[in-house]
Protein backbone atom coordinates (compact mmCIF):
# COMPACT_ATOMS: atom_id res chain seq x y z
CA UNK A 1 0.00 0.00 0.00
CA UNK A 2 2.86 2.45 1.24
CA UNK A 3 4.95 1.53 -2.23
CA UNK A 4 1.33 2.35 -4.34
CA UNK A 5 1.54 5.88 -2.64
CA UNK A 6 5.22 6.38 -3.17
CA UNK A 7 4.65 5.62 -6.35
CA UNK A 8 1.54 7.87 -7.02
CA UNK A 9 3.78 10.90 -5.32
CA UNK A 10 6.98 10.18 -7.92
CA UNK A 11 4.44 10.12 -10.81
CA UNK A 12 2.46 12.99 -10.42
CA UNK A 13 6.02 14.89 -9.46
CA UNK A 14 6.82 14.16 -12.69
CA UNK A 15 4.35 14.43 -14.17
CA UNK A 16 3.75 18.06 -12.90
CA UNK A 17 7.22 18.46 -13.59
CA UNK A 18 7.69 21.81 -11.03
CA UNK A 19 11.26 22.56 -12.10
CA UNK A 20 10.54 21.61 -16.24
CA UNK A 21 8.36 24.02 -15.79
CA UNK A 22 10.35 27.12 -14.41
CA UNK A 23 11.19 28.08 -18.13
CA UNK A 24 7.35 28.22 -18.94
CA UNK A 25 6.06 29.91 -15.83
CA UNK A 26 9.07 32.79 -16.12
CA UNK A 27 8.25 32.87 -19.80
CA UNK A 28 4.10 33.06 -19.05
CA UNK A 29 4.67 35.72 -16.35
CA UNK A 30 8.07 37.73 -18.57
CA UNK A 31 5.98 40.94 -17.27
CA UNK A 32 4.54 40.20 -14.08
CA UNK A 33 6.50 41.43 -10.85
CA UNK A 34 7.14 39.14 -7.93
CA UNK A 35 4.36 39.69 -6.22
CA UNK A 36 1.74 39.00 -9.32
CA UNK A 37 3.72 36.06 -10.14
CA UNK A 38 3.36 34.70 -6.40
CA UNK A 39 -0.07 35.39 -6.75
CA UNK A 40 -0.87 33.77 -10.34
CA UNK A 41 1.53 30.38 -8.73
CA UNK A 42 -1.18 30.82 -5.66
CA UNK A 43 -4.41 30.91 -7.27
CA UNK A 44 -3.01 28.21 -9.95
CA UNK A 45 -2.07 25.75 -6.97
CA UNK A 46 -5.15 26.19 -5.30
CA UNK A 47 -7.44 25.69 -8.68
CA UNK A 48 -5.24 22.72 -9.67
CA UNK A 49 -6.17 21.06 -6.09
CA UNK A 50 -9.61 21.46 -6.09
CA UNK A 51 -10.00 19.80 -9.78
CA UNK A 52 -7.65 16.63 -8.90
CA UNK A 53 -9.37 16.38 -5.19
CA UNK A 54 -12.24 16.14 -6.85
CA UNK A 55 -11.25 13.68 -9.56
CA UNK A 56 -9.80 11.58 -6.63
CA UNK A 57 -13.11 11.39 -4.68
CA UNK A 58 -15.64 11.28 -8.09
CA UNK A 59 -13.32 9.69 -10.69
CA UNK A 60 -14.27 6.24 -10.08
CA UNK A 61 -18.02 7.10 -9.99
CA UNK A 62 -17.08 8.60 -13.21
CA UNK A 63 -15.82 5.81 -15.13
CA UNK A 64 -18.67 3.29 -13.13
CA UNK A 65 -21.15 5.65 -14.64
CA UNK A 66 -19.62 5.78 -18.03
CA UNK A 67 -19.09 1.37 -18.07
CA UNK A 68 -15.31 1.99 -18.13
CA UNK A 69 -12.64 -0.32 -16.40
CA UNK A 70 -9.82 0.98 -14.65
CA UNK A 71 -7.86 -1.59 -17.33
CA UNK A 72 -8.69 0.91 -20.23
CA UNK A 73 -8.30 3.78 -18.25
CA UNK A 74 -4.79 2.51 -17.59
CA UNK A 75 -4.42 1.98 -21.71
CA UNK A 76 -5.88 5.78 -22.02
CA UNK A 77 -4.10 7.34 -19.28
CA UNK A 78 -0.93 5.67 -20.39
CA UNK A 79 -1.34 7.33 -23.68
CA UNK A 80 -2.03 10.21 -22.71
CA UNK A 81 0.98 10.30 -19.87
CA UNK A 82 3.39 9.30 -23.37
CA UNK A 83 1.97 12.13 -25.34
CA UNK A 84 2.98 14.83 -22.55
CA UNK A 85 5.97 13.09 -21.90
CA UNK A 86 7.28 13.58 -26.09
CA UNK A 87 5.80 17.42 -25.18
CA UNK A 88 7.88 17.50 -22.50
CA UNK A 89 11.21 16.35 -24.38
CA UNK A 90 10.00 17.72 -27.74
CA UNK A 91 8.50 21.15 -26.65
CA UNK A 92 9.94 24.59 -26.18
CA UNK A 93 8.62 27.70 -24.20
CA UNK A 94 6.67 30.93 -25.92
CA UNK A 95 6.25 34.20 -23.97
CA UNK A 96 3.16 35.64 -23.99
CA UNK A 97 2.35 38.79 -25.98
CA UNK A 98 0.83 40.77 -23.68
CA UNK A 99 0.16 40.14 -19.34
CA UNK A 100 -3.31 37.90 -18.71
CA UNK A 101 -4.60 35.90 -15.89
CA UNK A 102 -2.97 32.38 -16.20
CA UNK A 103 -3.51 31.20 -12.78
CA UNK A 104 -6.34 29.12 -14.53
CA UNK A 105 -5.49 28.47 -18.20
CA UNK A 106 -2.97 27.45 -18.35
CA UNK A 107 -1.29 27.19 -15.31
CA UNK A 108 -3.57 25.10 -13.06
CA UNK A 109 -5.11 23.26 -16.09
CA UNK A 110 -3.73 21.62 -18.07
CA UNK A 111 -0.02 22.27 -16.48
CA UNK A 112 -0.68 21.94 -13.28
CA UNK A 113 -3.73 19.38 -13.47
CA UNK A 114 -4.09 18.00 -16.92
CA UNK A 115 -5.60 15.11 -18.34
CA UNK A 116 -2.78 13.03 -17.12
CA UNK A 117 -2.96 14.16 -14.04
CA UNK A 118 -6.38 13.60 -13.57
CA UNK A 119 -6.20 10.26 -15.69
CA UNK A 120 -3.28 9.01 -12.72
CA UNK A 121 -5.43 9.81 -9.70
CA UNK A 122 -8.35 8.51 -11.09
CA UNK A 123 -6.22 4.98 -11.38
CA UNK A 124 -4.74 5.60 -8.18
CA UNK A 125 -8.21 5.90 -6.71
CA UNK A 126 -8.99 2.77 -8.63
CA UNK A 127 -6.88 0.47 -7.52
CA UNK A 128 -6.50 1.81 -3.64
CA UNK A 129 -8.59 0.13 -0.98
CA UNK A 130 -10.49 1.64 1.84
CA UNK A 131 -12.45 4.76 0.04
CA UNK A 132 -12.22 6.95 2.52
CA UNK A 133 -8.78 6.73 3.94
CA UNK A 134 -7.10 5.78 0.61
CA UNK A 135 -8.86 8.97 -0.94
CA UNK A 136 -7.70 11.30 1.85
CA UNK A 137 -4.13 9.89 1.41
CA UNK A 138 -4.09 10.59 -2.80
CA UNK A 139 -5.76 14.08 -1.89
CA UNK A 140 -2.47 14.52 0.82
CA UNK A 141 0.02 13.56 -1.99
CA UNK A 142 -1.39 16.06 -4.63
CA UNK A 143 -1.45 18.71 -1.32
CA UNK A 144 1.93 17.92 -1.03
CA UNK A 145 2.97 17.98 -4.67
CA UNK A 146 1.08 21.13 -5.46
CA UNK A 147 3.01 22.55 -2.62
CA UNK A 148 5.98 20.94 -3.87
CA UNK A 149 5.40 22.59 -7.18
CA UNK A 150 4.42 26.37 -5.53
CA UNK A 151 7.38 26.08 -3.17
CA UNK A 152 9.81 25.87 -6.66
CA UNK A 153 8.10 28.08 -8.70
CA UNK A 154 7.24 30.95 -6.30
CA UNK A 155 11.44 31.02 -5.66
CA UNK A 156 11.35 30.13 -9.95
CA UNK A 157 13.72 33.53 -10.76
CA UNK A 158 16.35 32.56 -8.25
CA UNK A 159 16.16 28.56 -9.19
CA UNK A 160 16.28 29.73 -12.77
CA UNK A 161 19.84 31.87 -11.94
CA UNK A 162 20.85 28.86 -10.55
CA UNK A 163 19.86 26.25 -13.52
CA UNK A 164 19.77 28.42 -16.03
CA UNK A 165 17.30 28.16 -19.23
CA UNK A 166 19.63 24.83 -20.71
CA UNK A 167 19.96 23.74 -17.00
CA UNK A 168 16.00 24.12 -16.58
CA UNK A 169 14.97 22.78 -20.17
CA UNK A 170 17.73 19.81 -19.73
CA UNK A 171 15.82 18.56 -16.22
CA UNK A 172 12.15 18.67 -18.09
CA UNK A 173 13.79 16.42 -21.00
CA UNK A 174 14.98 13.73 -18.48
CA UNK A 175 11.67 14.08 -16.56
CA UNK A 176 10.19 13.12 -19.74
CA UNK A 177 11.98 10.40 -20.52
CA UNK A 178 10.59 9.18 -17.09
CA UNK A 179 7.37 9.77 -17.86
CA UNK A 180 7.35 7.48 -20.84
CA UNK A 181 8.69 4.79 -18.86
CA UNK A 182 6.35 5.18 -16.51
CA UNK A 183 4.00 5.91 -19.48
CA UNK A 184 4.58 2.45 -20.70
CA UNK A 185 4.35 0.24 -17.72
CA UNK A 186 0.98 1.81 -17.55
CA UNK A 187 -0.25 0.83 -20.84
CA UNK A 188 1.26 -2.44 -20.38
CA UNK A 189 -0.24 -2.99 -17.37
CA UNK A 190 -4.11 -1.98 -18.74
CA UNK A 191 -3.44 -4.13 -21.55
CA UNK A 192 -2.50 -6.97 -19.63
CA UNK A 193 -5.75 -6.92 -17.93
CA UNK A 194 -7.95 -6.27 -20.80
CA UNK A 195 -6.07 -9.43 -22.06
Amino acid sequence: MFESFLHLFITLLIIIDPFGLIPYFLALTSNFSQKERALAISKAVLFAALILSIFAVFGQHLLEYLSLSIASFKVAGGLLLLWVAFEMILSHPKPPKEKEDIALAPLATPLLAGPAAIATIIIYTGQASGFVVSRLIIIGIVFAVLFLTWLILVNSEYLFRILKKQGSLALAKIMGLILAALAIEMIFAGVKILL
